[in-house]
């Protein structure tokens, strides 16, 4: 490790040495799974759970995402005002726009889809011989599967 003529050792002189680990977010996860990208989607949320996230959580925020996605899906067919919903659901305008667009990849009938296997994942992460992994994939792989008809 070089770190010339300094006395302190950054975070940057020990990445460069072992090389960095990158740690996904529940966005980016919901996010890949918006845009109907799978294998990003899988890959994500293996590193995840790989690198201790709880299942819970992943399966908690990926049903939030699914809800605020639904809101906006079932709100065409009552010719709602998009703006007026944002401000209901309380998204920031920053990320409003990447919400509309990836409800475009979801009918009303893969947002009521999307909530049962939410549903199997959360009784299989408690009551199942599965393990984590397995539990993970299974339903990101569902949710990018779903089909908007």
């Amino acid at each position: 490790m070089c770190i010339r003529d300094r006395n302190k050792i950054e975070v940057e002189d020990v990445e460069n040495v072992v090389g960095t680990t990158r740690k996904f977010s529940v966005f980016e996860l919901n996010r890949a799974i918006g845009e109907k990208n799978t294998l990003k989607a899988l890959y994500i949320v293996s590193r995840m759970i790989e690198l201790g996230e709880p299942l819970q959580k992943i399966i908690r925020m990926i049903g939030w995402y699914m809800s605020i996605i639904g809101r906006i899906v079932f709100s065409k067919s009552l010719k709602k005002n998009t703006d007026d919903l944002r401000k209901e659901i309380g998204v920031a305008p920053f990320y409003w726009k990447n919400y509309l667009k990836e409800a475009e990849n979801f009918s009303e009938e893969s947002i009521k889809k999307s909530f049962e296997f939410l549903l199997e994942a959360d009784y299989n992460s408690k009551r199942s011989y599965q393990n984590n992994l397995t539990i993970g994939t299974v339903l990101v792989y569902n949710l990018c599967k779903l089909q908007n008809k």
